[in-house]
């Protein structure tokens, strides 16, 4: 990725001639519900600039030597967006004053092709200023059903801090797999025909035969769509592929007015009210405020 700054500039001569520190990695993990979200990064040591000196819109890789990635086995809810299960890379970059933004890519494959989800936040001074790059989670510990957490990006006399809300899930055995239905929030959910939503993630294999797939709500359509990864070559800087038309399994979806339901809480989500396979495939019922979602797909790998 080429970065014109002085900071892109110091980073390279970094790399090139601080090759014991920069192979120096870091790891900022988070867990819920016995489910981690954590994201490698190689820890640039700070220098004579910082992270105000890129320009508006340029993009840093966000960190040295292998690129950037992120793995996580929950979703996450970032402003309207949500960010399936799945692997994925990050870069930085400045917007306007005091603002900036991790793009995940690679997500918009994982979201049937709808752009890659941006993770936007404040940027300013430290209040604690670091020698090396270094990225946190800061989650709330009062949480219950869905954990509310801050990434930081401190680096120098700098700190960017983004918010994100960590989903929970409950998992049970379906078909010859294994089903985790995640608890959506129902007002992503009922706007499904402006931004996809991950419901569900589904798994069969174990160990290195492993298979997961997201079952994605594009529109009203319901798909099951393979784990987003990066590549490995080039230190993880090729063009990230998106999944084959053959390996994204799409289905069918009736929605029900619940008669005489409530208006959702604020707080509402999504619940799995009923799961059982057959030999028409997977059948999903979701109960999601006033609607009632029923999920018929194939089950995938069969």
């Amino acid at each position: 990725m080429r970065i014109t700054s002085p900071l892109g500039a110091v980073l390279l001569f970094v790399t090139t001639l601080c090759p014991v520190l920069c192979a120096q990695r870091g790891d900022a993990a988070v867990e819920w519900q016995k489910r981690t979200s954590a994201i490698d990064y190689g820890a640039v040591p700070v220098g004579k600039h910082g992270l105000d000196e890129l320009q508006p819109g340029e993009q840093w890789r966000l960190g040295m030597n292998q690129a950037t990635t992120w793995r996580t086995e929950l979703p996450l809810v970032i402003g309207e967006r949500v960010v399936p299960p799945g692997r994925y890379r990050l870069s930085f970059a400045k917007g306007g004053e005091g603002k900036g933004e991790i793009t995940v890519q690679g997500s918009g494959h994982a979201l049937g092709g709808k752009g890659d989800v941006a993770f936007g936040g404040a940027l300013g001074e430290s209040k604690k200023p670091t020698k090396a790059l270094e990225l946190s989670w800061e989650p709330d510990k009062k949480a219950k059903v869905n954990q509310p957490a801050a990434l930081k990006i401190g680096f120098g006399e700098h700190e960017w801090r983004g918010d994100a809300v960590l989903l929970g899930g409950k998992e049970q055995k379906l078909g010859k797999g294994k089903l985790v239905a995640f608890s959506v929030p129902v007002k992503l959910v009922a706007g499904r025909a402006s931004q996809p939503v991950p419901l569900a993630t589904f798994e069969k294999g174990k160990g290195k035969n492993v298979e997961r797939w997201n079952l994605v709500l594009v529109g009203d359509e319901p798909r099951l769509v393979p784990w987003g990864d990066v590549p490995t070559s080039n230190n993880g800087f090729d063009a990230i592929p998106a999944p084959s038309e053959s390996s994204i399994v799409k289905g069918a979806m009736q929605v029900d007015k619940v008669d005489g339901a409530p208006e959702p809480a604020d707080d509402a989500v999504v619940a799995l009210a009923a799961a059982k396979a057959g030999k028409e495939g997977l059948e999903l019922t979701f109960a999601a405020g006033a609607e009632k979602l029923t999920v018929t797909i194939a089950e995938p790998g069969k």
